[in-house]
């Protein structure tokens, strides 16, 4: 456990990022393609600011790491407020309150509140407010919607009602997942809740993949606290 992070591409050796062992982090990295053949890997620093690298057409050649992003007040969006890096804590959707597509981001604050944003498609900023329900988190959000997950669709077209449907799921204070859905897009939600079954202790955030009628919530297993699976074990859960 060296903090360090390490790749390796087409089942070749491992190695760490950037080529040295300077690309440490405290938190599991985020890692996106856009645009297609370039990833883009996002972590954060020791720190507590967000660093990323690229890597083009799968090559691993990684490029240097950019500077750290600036943060979102009155809450950070990726920044030391935020106890992880984890998941995918953004949608896009079709919001009702503004009828066209818009983009929910959510968040840890400093407080340990859920809070989100919302953002047309130009970018502008129409809402920040607190998530309904008193969430507080330990760990960063995941987010993901039902439905078509390469498209929005609007009001009337098939899959309509299921991409309205919306979980964002953390790591609360007692060290295990919790969750709230949504039915309207991601303006409301309806409760946090651990996910039925045995209590589920994570190291750290959750992901959350979708598909047009169900979730999989994916968590890293923390012994410590129960048995059930071994340290470090990779659990998955499907939610209707």
């Amino acid at each position: 456990m060296d903090n360090n992070i390490w790749f390796r591409y087409n089942g070749g050796t491992w190695r760490p990022l950037g080529g040295d062992e300077s690309s440490r982090t405290t938190s599991p990295p985020r890692i996106l393609e856009w645009p297609q053949g370039r990833a883009i890997v996002f972590v954060r620093g020791m720190d507590g600011e967000i660093w990323y690298t690229q890597a083009n057409s799968g090559s691993a050649n990684f490029c240097p790491g950019g500077p750290p992003l600036g943060r979102h007040p009155p809450h950070a969006l990726l920044s030391s407020d935020a106890n992880d890096l984890n998941g995918d804590g953004q949608i896009a959707v079709y919001g009702t309150e503004r009828f066209e597509r818009v983009l929910r981001s959510f968040w840890t604050g400093a407080d340990n509140h859920v809070y989100s944003v919302t953002r047309t498609a130009n970018g502008t900023v129409t809402n920040i407010s607190e998530v309904n329900g008193g969430g507080v988190c330990r760990s960063g959000i995941s987010a993901a919607r039902l439905g078509t997950q390469t498209t929005v669709v609007t009001p009337g077209q098939p899959g309509y009602e299921a991409q309205q449907r919306v979980m964002i799921a953390c790591r609360g204070n007692d060290g295990t997942i919790w969750e709230t859905t949504s039915s309207d897009g991601g303006r409301t939600f309806d409760g946090w809740r651990r996910p039925a079954g045995t209590p589920a202790p994570s190291h750290s955030a959750p992901s959350i993949i979708p598909t047009p009628t169900s979730w999989t919530l994916t968590l890293r297993w923390n012994a410590t606290a129960s048995s059930a699976w071994p340290d470090n074990s990779i659990i998955a859960k499907r939610i209707n």
